[in-house]
């Protein structure tokens, strides 16, 4: 899949088949988290469920159009531990943060007495972007989960990056480690870390990825500044599908860049936990948390 509409036509098929999602929808704040539900409604995709203030949740679904009568609310002092709690117990399939934050959501789910990624991995958030200008959809990580990841982090993070991938038909990803510098340097030390794991993926170790880095952003998306800059045999350089960040701090402002300034129709999620979570940051339109929504709908189990 090269573009959102494609994605959009994998989810309209996927709830032809399996029906629309529970899904939790944690303190919805913002008219943008109305539409985009009320939208996702209306192609099929979810039956939600609205956890928070059932006054003001209510009144918010009169005035963005969807009848209250209609959508089942339920009154929560602490919509985002009730959500999590429906998740674990099957009773909603996919969740979307609404007016709690992506980071704040984050930080909760990785709690470790939660247990709501697997044993030994985490969840982390992947943007996907569709930027004009580039000839295919980019996969951005981790944005929001994990501050400094070690080396295991990062192994676990990729693999999440590769599971989103492949559902939007990317069988291998080629994957950039992004760096500021090309070369290994020991005073920029996650240059190092990168090349490591970067032989990794050469032996087979990463499954499903094609792993190069160190990669400056600029070598990873454009092959003939990557020639300019000595790199000739790359197998990611100027065809990257995934950025591998080295901090939050990367992918966050990749992210938010992207969507601010290059005007990127983007979506995300976190992924590798017991439900997919839809995001929507504050810098995110209805389209944008719409997309989010399509993209936790392919990542959900049915």
């Amino acid at each position: 899949m090269n573009t959102f509409k494609e994605i959009h036509a994998a989810a309209k098929e996927k709830v032809k088949n399996s029906g629309s999602f529970k899904a939790g929808i944690l303190a919805p704040s913002r008219p943008e988290h109305f539409k985009a539900t009320k939208r996702g409604i209306e192609e099929g995709y979810i039956a939600p469920i609205f956890l928070g203030d059932k006054d003001e949740i209510t009144a918010l679904l009169a005035s963005e159009g969807l009848n209250p009568g209609d959508c089942q609310v339920i009154e929560s002092k602490n919509p985002l531990d009730d959500g999590l709690s429906m998740a674990a117990t099957g009773k909603v399939q996919l969740l979307m943060n609404g007016g709690i934050t992506v980071r704040e959501m984050a930080d909760h789910i990785g709690r470790p007495n939660l247990h709501f990624a697997s044993e030994g991995k985490i969840a982390s958030h992947i943007g996907v972007m569709e930027i004009s200008g580039y000839h295919k959809l980019l996969l951005v990580t981790d944005s929001v989960s994990v501050q400094s990841p070690q080396t295991t982090d990062r192994i676990s993070i990729m693999e999440n990056a590769a599971a989103v991938a492949r559902l939007i038909g990317i069988p291998r990803a080629k994957a950039a480690l992004l760096a500021a510098v090309e070369a290994i340097y020991p005073a920029v030390p996650v240059t190092m870390e990168e090349a490591a794991i970067a032989k990794m993926g050469e032996r087979g170790q990463i499954k499903d990825l094609i792993i190069d880095g160190p990669l400056s952003f600029d070598c990873a998306i454009n092959e003939e500044v990557a020639h300019q800059k000595g790199i000739k045999n790359s197998p990611v350089a100027g065809d990257t599908d995934i950025f591998i960040t080295p901090t939050i701090e990367t992918a966050n402002g990749i992210y938010k860049a992207l969507v601010m300034y290059a005007r990127a129709n983007a979506g995300g999620l976190i992924y590798g936990g017991k439900v997919p979570v839809a995001t929507a940051f504050e810098v995110d339109s209805a389209d944008n948390i719409l997309n989010s929504i399509a993209l936790a709908v392919l990542a959900a189990a049915g």
